[in-house]
């Protein structure tokens, strides 16, 4: 009965008109499917385009005849993968790039070297293109020697790539960014006119590690704390959604501490000040002594206050994680963030917005240990504001914290802005350390954003650090003109481009100048590369993680890298099976067939080579036996002769030894048997028998004769 109930749900017939009945049977059809292989429910919709797609491209014969396995998914995946990549090369060989990568591990703890492309795509007018260009396994080994050498044998492999490569963005690893045996290092060697960047977004967060060592440990531990708390109990939580439905309040859950996630404590902090009150009151019901004592008007004025020195500096991780932006915002938020800081903690003319006169303070002469212990170098502490002053230009200028700071404990208060000042402190010691805010790139790039007056030598400059744009002196000569005509006509191309009333794209506007000005142009097309982050790569392991994961563990590399590949392209772009990719994937099958036809007669031949050897085996085998009874044999009757033959002997080589003593050997009578003369020359000459041969076939000598003759 069950059976046929199930089958009753099916459509038995084809129907034209959706009635309520079949729009059922279908929504139980597309649900069945989705429960018996365990897919999200939230690929329904896309599973019914699909089908949709299908059956009206598709004859209902042709459908039932065809068919699939997960074989033949993999090798068009794969034949996919490689269309795309051949697609994504070619861009490389046309465009200008830069490189972003970082390594990660899977699920099964194997390591890939992924590896990001920033080229200008001729479709996309509007920002620059960045896309995974491949994952690279590492097994052996991940230092700068081994990443260098599978990026110049799997990435930078033709001539016209090479001539494009324009720069490149890491982490901060020594394995990575060393200037000698990093992996941007050794690429600087072989292309000298590349830009490496360590990753902005990466930079700003080894900041702020460093900074929040200033914060008291036990302000940061109520985070971790109330995390920790929650993050084990279903009861707890749902203890604390149901105080959240009687006060009126959203049902927010306690956020989970990610330590792969930059922004993780950003996120918890704002989220337990967001429940705050029905926090307090679940710990006044549910908590120890201790947890009650987190909400004390104390520590939720430092935790409000450690929210608002979090989010000044993570504001600035958040913006160099956008890949669309350009150098000369990367120049300008770099410098934002120096002066704001700077002024928080500076006074007098060092508390102004000037960044140059910022930038001359010298907060990198204090070791972080020593701004820890209160021990500021003597120029910048007599710079320093007070915690009085500190506290009117900061605090009491949010409206989150200025009501609560005035019920602060006196030491309590004066702690926190006491760490709050060496949070800054720190911050401004590590930014002069770790950002390139004398990179002559980030001002010299500034110029094809015409921000400012024409300057040329900053464009002559361009001649020398870019020898693989401006790649013959007639080009050179060329480049000379265009800047020398563009001075003439800068004032008129600004107003015409760069105004108010133009919404065109710095892309949009160089093409458009590319007619008056083409070898400023390919110099443009390079500076909109250059690389600031190496963020899209992290997002690229995010995917890989939701992809590989624990019941997919046997991916390959190929096939992981397929994946990746294209999800990439399908998800994020309008792109269509091409002409290309079926072409790709027909040449593929054939190689298969090949392949396994030259396998087929390699295994048959090897097979017909084992029996012959296990013939040859036998025969020698047989043979080694035969050869050894032939020996026995031989032995046998060669001890019977001698038996024979001393006998003989005994008998009359005496008299025959006494008669012809004197006589010579060369007056032997050519008659003589050969027996007469095998016991002469035995006897006489203690000759071994099996020295004997026979001269002119006639007669018995022995071969050292007249050797032992001599010697007689």
């Amino acid at each position: 009965m069950e059976e046929k109930s199930t089958k009753t749900l099916l459509i038995e017939e084809k129907t034209q008109m959706l009635t309520e009945r079949v729009k059922t049977e279908l929504d139980f059809t597309y649900t069945k499917f989705l429960l018996q292989y365990r897919i999200p429910f939230s690929l329904v919709k896309p599973l019914h385009v699909l089908t949709t797609e299908i059956s009206n491209q598709y004859d209902s014969q042709v459908l039932e005849e065809y068919q699939i396995s997960r074989n033949t998914a993999t090798s068009v995946a794969k034949s996919i993968s490689d269309t795309l990549k051949d697609f994504l090369y070619s861009k490389l060989s046309d465009s200008p790039f830069s490189l972003s990568m970082d390594a990660s591990s899977d699920v099964n703890g194997h390591t890939y070297l992924a590896i990001c492309a920033k080229y200008l795509d001729p479709e996309n007018l509007e920002t620059p293109s960045t896309k995974l260009l491949s994952i690279i396994p590492i097994t052996t080994s991940s230092s700068g020697e081994t990443l260098y050498k599978k990026i110049m044998d799997e990435i930078l492999i033709s001539q016209p790539i090479k001539e494009n490569f324009i720069g490149i963005a890491t982490d901060d690893g020594p394995n990575m960014s060393g200037n000698h045996k990093g992996l941007s290092g050794r690429l600087k060697k072989t292309f000298p006119y590349i830009i490496a960047i360590k990753d902005f977004s990466h930079c700003f967060n080894k900041i702020y590690e460093k900074a929040l060592k200033a914060y008291p440990s036990e302000i940061t531990n109520i985070v971790s704390d109330i995390t920790k708390h929650f993050h084990y109990s279903t009861q707890r939580c749902s203890l604390l959604r149901d105080i959240q439905s009687k006060m009126n309040m959203k049902p927010l859950e306690i956020l989970r501490m990610a330590e792969t996630r930059w922004l993780t404590m950003k996120f918890q902090i704002e989220r337990i000040l967001e429940i705050w009150p029905a926090l307090k009151e679940y710990f006044i019901e549910h908590g120890s002594k201790a947890e009650k004592e987190y909400f004390s008007a104390d520590n939720e004025a430092s935790l409000r206050t450690l929210a608002l020195l979090v989010n000044s500096i993570n504001q600035y991780n958040i913006f160099f994680q956008n890949q669309e932006i350009f150098y000369n915002e990367i120049l300008d938020q770099l410098k934002e963030a120096f002066i704001m800081f700077g002024k928080y903690i500076t006074q007098g003319l060092a508390g102004s917005y000037d960044f140059e006169n910022l930038l001359t303070i010298p907060f990198e002469k204090t070791k972080d240990v020593e701004i820890l212990k209160g021990e500021f170098c003597k120029e910048v502490e007599e710079l320093l504001v007070s915690n009085e002053e500190f506290e009117k230009k900061f605090l009491l200028k949010y409206d989150s914290i200025k009501e609560l700071i005035p019920k602060m404990s006196a030491n309590k208060k004066e702690e926190i802005i006491s760490a709050s000042i060496k949070f800054y402190y720190i911050c401004l010691r590590n930014m002069k350390k770790k950002l390139p805010f004398h990179l002559e790139i980030l001002y010299l790039a500034q110029v094809v954003y015409f921000e400012g007056d024409f300057q040329a030598e900053k464009w002559m400059r361009f001649t020398e650090l870019f020898p693989n744009i401006l790649k013959t002196s007639k080009m050179r000569d060329e480049y000379v003109r265009e800047v020398e005509k563009m001075e003439i006509n800068y004032r008129k191309l600004k107003t015409k481009y760069f105004n108010a009333g133009n919404q065109s794209s710095y892309i949009k506007i160089w093409h458009n100048l590319k007619t008056f000005y083409p070898c400023m142009y390919e110099v443009a097309r390079a500076l909109f590369v250059l690389p600031h982050s190496s963020v899209p790569v992290e997002r690229i392991f995010s995917t890989m993680k939701d992809i590989k994961t624990i019941k997919r563990n046997r991916l390959t590399t190929q096939s992981l890298e397929a994946c990746l590949l294209g999800y990439q392209h399908f998800n994020t772009e309008q792109v269509e099976i091409t002409d290309e990719m079926l072409n790709n994937y027909e040449n593929y099958k054939v190689k298969v067939q090949k392949n396994k036809r030259r396998l087929k007669t390699s295994n048959s031949n090897i097979t017909q080579t084992t029996k012959e050897v296990e013939e040859d085996k036998r025969d020698s085998e047989d043979s080694s036996n035969n050869l050894q009874q032939n020996e026995v044999l031989i032995l046998e009757v060669r001890e019977e002769e001698r038996d024979i033959k001393a006998k003989i002997l005994n008998e009359e080589s005496q008299q025959l030894l006494l008669s012809n003593e004197k006589e010579s050997y060369s007056e032997m009578s050519e008659g003589e048997s050969d027996e007469d003369v095998y016991g002469i020359m035995r006897v006489t000459y203690n000759t071994n028998p099996n020295s004997l041969k026979r001269i002119s076939g006639e007669i018995l000598v022995p071969e050292n004769m007249k050797k032992i003759k001599n010697g007689k």
